[in-house]
């Protein structure tokens, strides 16, 4: 139990400073969640960060690399490290993204965020500031990465920062006819960057209010499962997604046809529940490096794999049986959902 003191302002704080429901609006600010990769570079201009629930844009592209450290603060066990290559001398930034829901963002319409965050700048951070900036926008369920309409900047700041951490915050009204609100975050870049040429951030907090309270940890379980509403993997928790790399977890699916011939399904449910929209599927061969359903029981690749309908609950996996195989063999394929916003 987390005690604070009483909030007119907080809702969801009770007139004992005892936490009745969550307090932030963000999901995973403590980065908790990592399901994509613990460490990568930036090779495109934009997409994902690694922590599942945040995502970037930049135009720096094979200068940065984004991973998960310790916490740089005892209050957290995780936190982001968003570093410029030794050596490089594209002074661009990498803009760390949270996006909500228009669901979760039309409630905020006319009423007063705060964002606080705690930051820590590298030895060699070569410009030690970091811009905290909240967006909102009229339009429903779009990402700051591919802009909002009607776009808005509702508040911002750009504090500097060094080597000792140190909680800083923004806060802002909601405009009365925001649909969606985001959060953007980017450290400052000049010259020729040195070996420590970074910034790390945790406990990101996006609550009601005029002012920050102390960081509401969420419970793993809890979080994971909500997650799940957005990405799904079937590859253990540790494990990164890709071909040929993990036989745990996979879709198991029994033949019912003979070698050569075309199986439909049979459908399955998503494990992680009913998804935001129909999630992007795609499926990796937990033994070989190509995107086929596997035959366990042979050790031969099928053809032509794919999925078929895919809704918010469900899908059915199609392929071509593999040659030599028979009915009652045993085929297997890992995959990923999809349906970040």
């Amino acid at each position: 139990m987390y005690i604070f003191p009483p909030s007119a302002e907080n809702p969801s704080i009770s007139s004992y400073g005892i936490i009745n429901k969550p307090r932030n609006l963000i999901l995973d600010g403590g980065f908790q969640v990592w399901d994509e990769s613990r460490s990568m570079p930036i090779v495109a201009l934009t997409g994902y960060t690694g922590a599942t629930m945040w995502s970037y844009i930049t135009n720096a592209a094979n200068q940065y690399t984004i991973s998960r450290q310790p916490g740089i603060t005892t209050n957290a066990r995780y936190s982001m490290r968003l570093q410029r290559d030794a050596g490089s001398t594209n002074v661009n930034g990498v803009y760390l993204l949270f996006d909500m829901e228009t669901e979760n963002s039309i409630p905020l319409a006319g009423k007063e965020l705060t964002l606080s965050c705690t930051v820590r700048a590298g030895a060699n951070m070569s410009n030690p500031i970091v811009l905290l900036r909240l967006l909102s926008g009229t339009g429903t369920d779009q990402s700051i990465r591919t802009g909002y309409t009607g776009q808005t900047n509702f508040g911002q700041v750009v504090p500097s920062v060094s080597t000792t951490p140190a909680r800083i915050m923004v806060r802002g009204l909601v405009p009365a006819n925001a649909t969606q609100v985001g959060v953007q975050l980017v450290g400052g870049v000049l010259g020729t960057a040195g070996a420590a040429d970074y910034w790390e951030i945790e406990n990101i907090q996006l609550e009601l209010g005029p002012a920050p309270s102390n960081f509401q940890v969420a419970n793993f379980g809890d979080l994971r499962n909500k997650i799940n509403r957005y990405y799904y993997k079937t590859f253990p928790y540790d494990t990164a997604p890709a071909q040929g790399a993990a036989v745990a977890g996979s879709l198991r699916i029994v033949q019912y046809v003979v070698a050569g011939a075309a199986q439909n399904g049979p459908c399955f449910l998503f494990p992680g529940g009913r998804m935001r929209v129909a999630p992007v599927a795609t499926m990796f061969n937990p033994n070989a490096v190509n995107a086929q359903v596997r035959n366990a029981t042979i050790g031969v690749d099928c053809t032509a794999s794919l999925f078929g309908s895919i809704s918010e609950v469900g899908a059915n996996p199609l392929f071509t049986t593999a040659v030599g195989s028979a009915v009652n063999n045993i085929n297997t394929v890992a995959f990923t959902l999809d349906a970040r916003l």
